[in-house]
């Protein structure tokens, strides 16, 4: 992982929402979702989430539902995954517009499963950055006009 800070545009402000959201659940309690990986990507983001939060995002609950909210929908997904490669080892998994998110290191999938993350070339770019490399596991940056 790098240890200079990414920056992000306005444009790929809202990847990062799930991201953070992600990254505080992780540090409760007991979350729904641990989730180090996010929480390491966020201390090397250069942004300001509480000046990207707009609407609903500014309320004060926002840190608490919105981080239960995207925290259940991706621990859902990392469920739905892991019940899929057990019965299934030998699967590729695709990950189209995949963003921040850090589904792969979570279901830590066997070696003998190919996953792909795939998403815009500005955004693969810091995901390389921010996210270890892992066997069988490749990033692809590519415009999804191709």
């Amino acid at each position: 992982m790098t240890i200079d800070k990414i920056h992000f545009t306005k444009e790929k402000e809202t990847m990062l929402m799930t991201l953070n959201g992600r990254a505080i659940q992780s540090q409760w309690g007991n979350p729904i979702l641990p989730d180090p990986w996010a929480e390491e990507a966020m201390r090397h983001i250069d942004y300001d989430i509480g000046k990207a939060y707009k609407g609903v995002g500014s309320w004060s609950l926002w840190s608490e539902i919105g981080c239960t909210i995207v925290a259940t929908r991706a621990a859902t997904f990392d469920l739905l995954t892991n019940r899929y490669l057990a019965d299934h080892p030998d699967a590729a998994v695709l990950h189209v517009g995949c963003g921040m998110d850090s589904r792969v290191f979570r279901v830590n999938p066997p070696a003998s499963v190919r996953c792909f993350d795939v998403d815009y070339p500005d955004v693969i770019d810091p995901r390389r950055k921010l996210f270890p490399e892992q066997v069988s596991y490749c990033l692809i940056g590519a415009p999804f006009t191709d």
